[in-house]
């Protein structure tokens, strides 16, 4: 991502498996969470999965680019769903991922679904995975006892703790009306784009 930011089509290219988080800011936590100072710079899930802050670590101090994520029973579940298994939830591509979440009704699809979902949500994290895991992965054709959705969500799951790479927040460009992932500010987004396209 030498250019500072991903597109859709390149994330589909690159990774095998991703995940997104809907994060907040530590301003926004509440106070006695427990955190380390040192963690405080980093970037802390909101949903359910990490009601104590605990799933996520950003930026390990072996590798920066990673979060480390650990398995956990969710607290929401669809009716159905396995409330045995700890994991951390994952599908093919963004589109998927976001298909899977919980009270997202949409009956758009491809690009234009994470385009739209882009647009009104602004704290979304994208994760990615290269390569499947050669241990500990439960792909979604063997979930179909444990997630009724999964045949339309692709849900996969990971069993073991896994650090996937950061690729970056979801970022809706009005400019040229297109969807990047990237850790550049959003001004900063818009003049590399304009620079690349000779725009003004």
């Amino acid at each position: 991502m030498a250019k500072g930011y991903t597109t859709l089509a390149e994330i589909r290219r690159r990774y095998k498996l991703v995940r997104i988080l809907q994060t907040r800011q530590p301003k926004d936590m509440a106070l006695g969470s427990g955190l380390s100072e040192p963690e405080r710079g980093g970037l802390y899930t909101s949903n359910d999965e990490a009601k104590t802050f605990r799933q996520v670590v950003l930026k390990p101090p072996q590798n920066p680019n990673k979060i480390q994520l650990h398995p956990v029973i969710p607290e929401s579940t669809m009716p159905g769903e396995d409330t045995t298994t700890p994991r951390i939830s994952v599908a093919p591509t963004l589109e998927s991922a976001i298909q899977g979440i919980e009270g997202h009704i949409s009956s758009r699809k491809g690009e234009d679904l994470v385009d739209h979902y882009a647009r009104f949500n602004p704290n979304i994290q994208v994760l990615g995975l290269k390569k499947l895991p050669q241990t500990g992965y439960v792909p979604h054709h063997k979930l179909r006892d444990k997630v009724p959705d999964a045949h339309r969500t692709q849900e996969g799951w990971l069993t073991e703790p896994t650090a996937m790479e950061h690729v970056g927040k979801l970022v809706h460009n009005v400019d040229d009306q297109q969807t990047y992932v990237t850790k550049l500010t959003l001004k900063e987004l818009r003049r590399r784009l304009k620079v690349r396209t000779g725009g003004k």
